[in-house]
């Protein structure tokens, strides 16, 4: 299979765990091949991360130059995409789900520019709405939770766990790389 139809059947899957369809695990392959051409998705995502990040207000000034403005952007965004599918090879042999480890990699990765969809979609309809500062962020929070339950859906589709583990196990992911993400950008003050 060329990678030009590798990308368009990994972000059809990606689409289809969007509009809650299990039978998009059947799309992912369950090999190291499809892992590595997943990592396609995060790139993909990059534009959009971008014009996010830039519609987000950020507090505080940062008063550096452009180039290293610009590494530590795409610095923390390679960290918080990369961290994840290497925390969750530990995370998964606990629960037993070493089997489709690559096939849930995949996932994750292929539903990343669907995630960063939202997020941009959120922060663009906010940046042009006249709501209180408290509403805006609120907002965001739900959106951020539709993230997760987007990505507890994977978790359900791929590892067949259900309810709060799955959760539990998308809100881990939304930490850890909120955290390498948070700590990266530090970097810029």
């Amino acid at each position: 299979m060329s990678v030009g139809a590798q990308i368009f059947r990994g972000l059809r899957a990606g689409w289809r765990f969007l509009l809650r369809d299990p039978n998009a695990v059947h799309l992912l392959e369950n090999s190291s091949a499809g892992v590595w051409i997943s990592f396609l998705g995060p790139l993909l995502a990059l534009p959009i991360y971008v014009l996010h990040f830039a519609l987000v207000p950020h507090p505080g000034e940062v008063n550096v130059g452009w180039f290293h403005y610009i590494s530590v952007f795409l610095l923390g965004f390679c960290l918080s995409r990369l961290i994840w599918p290497v925390v969750i090879t530990i995370i998964g042999p606990l629960h037993r789900r070493q089997a489709f480890m690559a096939r849930y990699i995949a996932a994750y990765n292929w539903s990343i520019p669907f995630q960063m969809m939202i997020l941009f979609a959120t922060a663009a309809i906010l940046s042009v709405s006249a709501m209180e500062p408290a509403t805006k962020a609120m907002i965001r929070i739900c959106s951020y939770g539709l993230v997760m339950l987007y990505h507890s859906f994977i978790v359900n589709s791929v590892w067949r766990i259900r309810g709060r583990p799955a959760f539990m196990i998308a809100l881990s992911e939304f930490f850890i790389v909120k955290f390498v993400l948070g700590i990266t950008l530090l970097r810029l003050g």
